[in-house]
């Protein structure tokens, strides 16, 4: 009896990154789930249904596409501790971000029997806090610790390569995804990352297994 292929979710934003992530899956007939995430702070959303939209269009049933809300527990996480957590670790906003959205990614997964989730992080953009080991191990062993293989399939793949998925299936070599007020906030000598996402990891827990009981 043909094995059945297991779907993959994919954290997705409509960038670079993550349509060539889903690109990987998709064009070895692997069927994935978009994951795309409003944390409050970021305004054109409807640039990631769209990109969606065109990977819908070019695979069909392969690929669904899903928008979660992350706001309470992103405010929660990284909003609301803002000031404090600048002092003493740094300005490492983004690791909370994401962090609810792998939170928030889990229980998708939990919910609809995924047991891998995907990510477009890429080891060339390390200058991103949360693009490091010192986020990505705690953040694959709280995913573990879920049932939830978390994985990065692109991250040695170089940029030109990134692009290039894309013009091979046809898609607009412009990235399309929402804009956030706090985006892009680069690694500074100072920052403590593995301290932050530690300091972090309670509460997420916290939350996941309230939400899994």
């Amino acid at each position: 009896m043909k094995k059945k292929v297991e779907r993959v979710a994919i954290l997705f934003s409509g960038g670079a990154d993550s349509t060539a992530t889903a690109l990987h899956y998709l064009q070895k007939k692997r069927p994935v789930a978009l994951l795309t995430f409003y944390n409050g702070a970021e305004s054109m959303m409807d640039l990631a249904r769209y990109r969606a939209g065109l990977l819908r269009e070019r695979f069909g049933d392969l690929c669904g596409w899903e928008q979660r809300d992350v706001k309470d527990l992103f405010h929660c996480l990284a909003i609301r501790t803002l000031e404090p957590d600048v002092k003493k670790y740094g300005t490492l906003v983004c690791c909370g971000c994401k962090l609810a959205m792998l939170a928030e990614a889990i229980l998708f997964c939990r919910e609809h029997g995924i047991r891998e989730l995907a990510d477009g992080f890429r080891r060339e953009q390390d200058y991103y806090p949360e693009q490091t080991a010192e986020y990505m191990v705690p953040a694959g062993r709280l995913a573990r610790s879920f049932k939830v293989r978390y994985v990065h399939p692109l991250y040695e793949m170089k940029e030109e390569a990134v692009r290039q998925a894309a013009a091979e299936s046809e898609l607009p070599p412009v990235a399309l995804q929402p804009s956030c007020l706090f985006a892009f906030n680069r690694i500074r000598p100072s920052v403590k990352i593995r301290n932050y996402v530690n300091s972090k990891l309670p509460a997420v827990r916290a939350f996941l297994k309230q939400r899994l009981r």
